[in-house]
């Protein structure tokens, strides 16, 4: 009994292998209840012991604070992806709604998604120069007074953000190119990929708008759409 009363973890605190993670068969998403519990496969438990064999207690801390880097630890994901893709999708899908409704902001979509991506950098930007004092309002003023080619000029020297602008905006001029949930896994991963990588392989759209942007070019990177192509440039 005292074992049992005098544990120590979260996995003991929710009387659970997995501790406070809930394992069903199906998450909750838009009009979709969440599922019924079923039993963690055994490659799950494996990664929770791993994870409960780091040091400084790091997945005791990640299961009751989270931690700031979810890609530190190898095979134990902690990321709520689908929840995150979840919001990416709904703002994509509004935008779009707006898009096809109204004819001025269609015509201004590069400026609208220029200044979205700018915004998301902000905090990110003064943060740095803060540190580096520098007078990052200055910025903001130079690009009011310049106009839209400033900003662009801005966001260029940021890859990824640069890279992400030519992706949504690509999706946004073709209706018929849905948004999905995982598109926010694909914007993170291949905005960050392309910019910092020598060859990346992907689906075939997002391969086009590497391609026809330049941006496999401006990067340097062999964008390819089949894995075979890879094979015949490693031989």
């Amino acid at each position: 009994m005292s074992d049992r009363l005098l544990g120590r973890g979260v996995n003991h605190a929710f009387h659970s292998p997995t501790g406070r993670m809930r394992v069903v068969t199906q998450v909750a998403a838009e009009g979709v209840e969440e599922g019924p519990p079923v039993a963690p496969p055994a490659n799950l438990l494996d990664a929770i012991e791993a994870a409960r064999a780091l040091p400084d207690d790091a997945y005791e801390w990640w299961s009751l604070a989270g931690t700031p880097d979810s890609l530190e630890y190898p095979d134990f994901e902690v990321r709520a992806e689908h929840r995150l893709g979840l919001e990416r999708l709904k703002r994509e899908t509004a935008l779009a709604k707006r898009l096809a409704a109204d004819s001025k902001l269609r015509h201004r979509l590069d400026d609208y998604i220029l200044a979205e991506e700018l915004l998301e950098a902000h905090d990110r930007i003064n943060h740095f120069g803060f540190w580096h004092n520098a007078d990052t309002g200055r910025l903001i003023d130079t690009w009011q007074t310049k106009g839209p080619e400033y900003g662009r000029f801005l966001l260029s020297l940021m890859p990824t953000r640069y890279c992400i602008f030519y992706m949504r905006r690509a999706k946004h001029r073709n209706p018929q190119w849905a948004w999905q949930q995982h598109d926010r896994t694909d914007l993170a991963a291949l905005a960050s990929a392309v910019p910092y990588s020598d060859v990346v392989v992907t689906e075939r759209q997002w391969a086009h708008v590497f391609r026809s942007t330049g941006l496999d070019k401006r990067f340097g990177t062999r964008v390819l759409s089949r894995l075979s192509d890879l094979a015949e440039l490693l031989r």
